[in-house]
């Protein structure tokens, strides 16, 4: 197991949801598996993410710098936790892209970065999908991911789900996370090149 080859210890909400099949994209559902528009979220299974850590060669191993990936953006930039900067209470999330040696802090830890990627999925992309359609994807959605998150964040997303949704900008749904997390270093550029 990877935890004892490299000393990683992950969270238990990552074991559940692979336990769960939650980062299989080929389950009946998955981890934002929204239909209609994108979440820029394609998971990977532990094994594409070893794979990936083990040979990519960007991936520093020095533990100042260890990132280990669970899943890409539609453009090929990688979501990892960020074992460089664990602590007792947390493990940040990170979005690290393919052409940088910096990565952007998102999250403290799992849970809320799931928080923050369904915040984001409430943008409405695709402009052939209807209001009413769009909502009951959002709620199709929240109703396989309850179980993952925290009820204040369950909350907070059915009051903007059943709320006035025109208008919306990702700086205004950044704002509801940053508050409702008390994230401060969302935004924050890490340096983890080789």
């Amino acid at each position: 197991m990877l935890e004892n080859e490299y000393n990683f210890e992950f969270p238990q909400l990552y074991k559940e949801l692979l336990e769960d099949r939650m980062l299989d994209n080929t389950a009946h559902h998955y981890l934002l598996d929204y239909q209609f528009f994108g979440a820029d979220f394609e998971p990977f299974s532990f094994e594409e993410s070893l794979h990936n850590y083990e040979d990519f060669p960007f991936w520093d191993k020095d533990q100042s710098k260890q990132i280990f990936p669970f899943a890409q953006t539609g453009g090929g930039d990688w979501y990892g936790f960020c074992f460089c900067m664990k602590s007792d209470t947390s493990l940040p999330i990170v979005l690290m892209s393919h052409d940088s040696d910096y990565a952007l802090f998102l999250a403290e830890n799992l849970e809320d970065f799931i928080f923050y990627k369904m915040l984001m999925a409430s943008l409405k992309m695709d402009e052939e999908c209807d209001h009413e359609t769009f909502i009951t994807e959002l709620y199709r959605v929240l109703s396989t991911h309850k179980k993952y998150l925290r009820r204040e964040y369950v909350k907070a997303l059915e009051q903007l789900y059943s709320g006035q949704m025109e208008g919306l900008s990702e700086n205004k749904l950044e704002e509801i996370y940053i508050k409702e997390t008390a994230c401060t270093r969302f935004g924050e550029e890490l340096y983890c090149g080789i």
